[in-house]
């Protein structure tokens, strides 16, 4: 038995838990305040594909033997049970379980090198989240560029060979055709290859037609995909 602001309620030591909990149900018996989580964290239960969300968080005065502390609980549905205590508390206290004899032991932590970390909530806020987007961008900005402003990569040696199927098929050239719409980009991005390096005009006596595909990024600006493709006669 173990006290929640002077009540005494069930707790369970579980070994494989992440996370300490209360029931709703003692939430509500004990009229105790609680706070709504801005994000709702998802619990993992032990049965595969089973799982479950935290709306709620409270702090409550917890006691058991000499351990009297603030401690914060996520509010969730539990059977048989008040509480449900992590491990990492019982780490935190030494807890020493006897099997045989039903009895928990518990030892304090002590020593010049024990540091006390104070427990968070993985919450972030639409601020904090806009914020770390912001650097995340700024960073990646001289490494994410548009083809124009990047160099052709290094040549790598070719170590591999992809065999045909018939190495006697005579594939016929075909008029590429697009919307009118579609050739500013297609001109653009000609222009932007040609410079770097990627392209080159060549003189041949049969080319590989090129299949161009329009894709609509987030920010609603139209873009060009060109991938090279084989049109069979």
């Amino acid at each position: 038995m173990v006290s929640i602001n002077g009540q005494n309620c069930r707790a369970l030591a579980d070994t494989g838990s992440l996370g300490d909990f209360m029931s709703t149900t003692l939430t509500g018996q004990f009229k105790l305040k609680y706070e709504n989580l801005d994000k709702p964290l998802i619990l993992q239960l032990a049965v595969s594909g089973s799982q479950s969300t935290v709306n709620r968080c409270t702090t409550v005065k917890f006691e058991y033997q000499e351990i009297s502390e603030q401690r914060p609980f996520n509010i969730i549905n539990i059977d048989s049970y008040n509480l449900i205590l992590r491990t990492p508390w019982l780490y935190q206290h030494r807890v020493s379980v006897r099997f045989r004899s039903v009895a928990m032991f518990l030892y304090p932590l002590k020593g010049a090198q024990l540091l006390t970390l104070q427990r968070r909530y993985a919450e972030l806020r639409l601020e904090q989240i806009a914020e770390l987007r912001k650097r995340l961008v700024d960073y990646a900005t001289e490494i994410c560029k548009e083809a124009k402003d990047t160099p052709l990569p290094l040549f790598r040696e070719i170590n591999h060979t992809i065999p045909l199927i018939d190495e006697n098929k005579c594939y016929v050239w075909r008029p590429v055709k697009w919307p009118k719409a579609m050739k500013p980009l297609w001109r653009e991005k000609c222009d932007d290859y040609l410079a770097t390096g990627r392209w080159q005009f060549q003189s041949r006596t049969n080319t590989v037609p090129m299949l161009m595909l329009k894709k609509l990024s987030k920010d609603n600006i139209l873009r060009l995909r060109t991938a090279a493709v084989i049109a069979i006669a």
